[in-house]
């Protein structure tokens, strides 16, 4: 005899599918089919995750760059950043542009529609949430703590 809950039937699975939403966070998967699903990320989020590192750095720079110890490892830091996001940069101005993906839509519709991924499509916004949480937590982090040593002092 089976331990596990039943697995749901078919009607069941669409009935859920077809719910009315019942708080701000649930929706309907009505109008999924008709959903934009990109194949790659938008470039501006390539920007956006390329800033997000940036101003970890500069927050580092303004709050610990003052100690000769740690301006040496904050250079180390530097130079890896530019490493890091400098050479996909200049790879992707030396590519032939006869061979590139069309032009990607705006922005904004982006973010309205889908991209797809190895465990299945996931919204814009969500796409978005899953590159930037880490830099963007990060850089907060180390807000607090500069903010917080500076007092300590």
């Amino acid at each position: 005899m089976e331990t596990t809950p039943q697995l749901r039937t078919e009607a069941a699975v669409d009935a859920i599918a077809a719910a009315v939403p019942t708080g701000p966070l649930t929706h309907t998967l009505a109008n999924w089919p008709e959903r934009e699903i990109a194949a790659d990320l938008h470039p501006h989020i390539f920007a956006l995750f390329a800033g997000s590192y940036a101003m970890m750095l500069i927050v580092l720079w303004l709050f610990f760059g003052t100690d000769v110890n740690a301006a040496i490892a904050l250079a180390v830091s530097t130079t890896y950043f530019a490493m890091y996001f400098g050479v996909p940069f200049v790879m992707f101005r030396l590519a032939d542009k006869a061979t590139q993906n069309p032009k990607p839509s705006s922005f904004g519709s982006f973010l309205a529609g889908d991209v797809e991924t190895y465990t299945g499509p996931v919204s814009g916004w969500g796409a978005i949430a899953q590159l930037l949480t880490i830099p963007v937590g990060l850089t907060g982090a180390f807000i607090a703590i500069g903010i917080i040593s500076r007092l300590a002092e």
